[in-house]
C-alpha cells in the first residue's frame, strides 16, 4: 500500500464501494452494513436526491459514527457525507445479485468534536 500524507486533522475524502444486496441492486435493494473496527456508521436521515436541473443525477446521505457494537454504540464526534451517482438501469443490472457502486465520502469532525479537540490541545 502507498503512504499518503494527511492534509489536515479535521476532514478526509475517499472513494468507497457501495454494495447493494438483492435483485437489481437499485434503490429498493438493501445496502450492506457500514462497519469498521470498534464502531459503525449509521445514516441520520434518508438519502437526499441531487437534481442538476435535468433530473436526478445522484444522492447524498449523512452518517454518524458510533463507537461499540450495534445497537448499543455511543455516538462519536465524526460525521460522514456520502455522495453517489444515479445508476443506469440496463437489463444486465437487473440480473446482477450484488451490484457495486462507488461513493465519494467526506469524513469530518462535528463542531462539538472540534471544540473538544481544540480544548484538549490547549491543556
Amino acid at each position: 500500500t502507498e503512504k499518503y500524507e494527511k492534509g489536515n486533522e479535521k476532514e478526509w475524502f475517499f472513494i468507497s464501494e457501495r454494495t447493494k444486496l438483492g435483485k437489481g441492486g437499485g434503490r429498493g435493494g438493501r445496502q450492506k452494513k457500514r462497519g469498521s473496527n470498534g464502531g459503525y456508521w449509521s445514516a441520520t436521515v434518508a438519502a437526499k436526491k441531487i437534481n442538476a436541473g435535468n433530473g436526478i443525477v445522484g444522492y447524498k446521505t449523512i452518517l454518524d459514527y458510533y463507537v461499540g457494537k450495534q445497537p448499543n454504540g455511543v455516538k462519536g464526534d465524526w460525521l460522514m457525507q456520502e455522495y453517489w451517482l444515479e445508476s443506469s438501469s440496463s437489463d444486465d443490472d437487473h440480473n446482477n445479485e450484488n451490484k457495486v457502486d462507488h461513493a465519494l465520502c467526506k469524513i469530518y469532525l462535528t463542531p462539538r468534536g472540534a471544540k473538544k479537540k481544540k480544548k484538549s490541545e490547549e491543556e
